[in-house]
């Protein structure tokens, strides 16, 4: 939907848009685009892990 813009409603906040021209962060945003269960496995370790760090 960021790549895209197509959905009705959407906020797009500028921290959100920059992803797209970031060198850094744009292979991710493609990576997690196409694949939904690799953005969810690594939020879900990433989650764990700022969790047990309290």
């Amino acid at each position: 939907e960021l790549l895209t813009g197509e959905k009705d409603g959407l906020l797009q906040l500028p921290t959100d848009k920059v992803l797209l021209s970031d060198p850094v962060f744009r292979p991710l945003v493609d990576k997690y685009a196409a694949d939904e269960d690799a953005f969810f496995a690594d939020y879900a370790e990433a989650h764990l892990k700022l969790s047990e760090l309290g």
